[in-house]
């Protein structure tokens, strides 16, 4: 997989909202976090658009998306928000020309979506990373702050995340993954990869226990699980509420779904909806290494 350009200090770097319009208050503090790092943020007409529950109806968010691709103003395209809609805009989407105009694309949550087709289609590295109005509008802690700017500048990430060995064992391939529900709602599109030999890796938020079942038995049933190489579970945040007296917990779930999984799986890695938070290079090569995720 290819790796984009690093930017540099006095760059133009496009925020954009491809799902749900960020507040006013969120997006200017993390434009002025951008801006602390030397970078010129241009932020996009979908960050200050609605229509609805969207930023902006689909033909604008796609647009956005598009022109902070193809214009070679901007060194790398910078989702302020995730929320709900990008899925929308993928028929929308000329891949090719995103293919032709490799960039560092940086999001979370429901720009899961986007990352799972740009890293399919374009054969490129793309940043599961924080985003300038959900995690950069005020106070952050170190570690999330900087494996961002690593990812923008071209530092090394860091070559070893710590979790929890769920199942021992070790496996290498390529790591593809984000929100478990963008995930499976994917699975079935052409913007779903192929996930033979690859390390898959999940998160999710407010989702009850029951939901995290029927999304894991959604790749079960789609053969997502028999194919991948191994797993990373990340935050599950907010996932333990649920109006059910006997329901099961979120790791009785996993404990179920991945009985008789029987490949190398993490848990307890800090990537997700909570801090710290690592950026994860999307399509890069890793490996499963005891209670570690190597970065290759």
């Amino acid at each position: 997989m290819m790796i984009p350009a690093p930017v540099k200090k006095g760059d133009k770097v496009a925020v954009i909202a491809p799902a749900t319009t960020p507040s006013e208050e969120k997006l200017n503090g993390g434009v002025a976090y951008l801006e602390s790092l030397g970078l010129k943020p241009v932020v996009f007409e979908s960050c200050r658009s609605l229509h609805g529950f969207f930023a902006g109806d689909d033909e604008l968010r796609a647009a956005d998306l598009m022109e902070s691709f193809t214009n070679n103003e901007y060194k790398a395209v910078i989702c302020a928000r995730g929320g709900y809609g990008t899925q929308r805009l993928l028929k929308k989407l000329d891949f090719d020309a995103i293919a032709a105009h490799p960039k560092r694309f940086f999001g979370y949550s429901d720009i899961t979506a986007l990352h799972l087709a740009i890293a399919g289609h374009c054969r490129y590295v793309t940043y599961h990373s924080p985003m300038p109005a959900s995690e950069f509008y005020g106070e952050c802690d170190d570690l999330t702050k900087s494996q961002f700017e690593a990812a923008l500048f071209g530092d090394p990430l860091c070559d070893e995340i710590e979790g929890e060995a769920y199942i021992a064992g070790d496996c290498e391939g390529q790591l593809y993954g984000g929100n478990l529900s963008l995930v499976a709602s994917l699975v079935g599109t052409p913007y779903m990869p192929d996930m033979t030999g690859k390390i898959l890796f999940l998160e999710d938020v407010d989702e009850r226990p029951y939901t995290i079942d029927r999304m894991m038995t959604q790749l079960r049933n789609a053969g997502v699980l028999d194919a991948c190489a191994g797993l990373v579970l990340g935050y599950f945040t907010n996932c333990g509420l649920t109006d059910y007296s006997n329901s099961l917990t979120v790791d009785e779930v996993f404990a179920e779904q991945l009985a008789d999984f029987g490949k190398p799986v993490l848990r307890n890695v800090k990537f997700g909806h909570d801090t710290p938070t690592y950026t994860l290079p999307e399509g890069a090569h890793v490996r499963i290494c005891g209670g570690k995720l190597e970065l290759l």
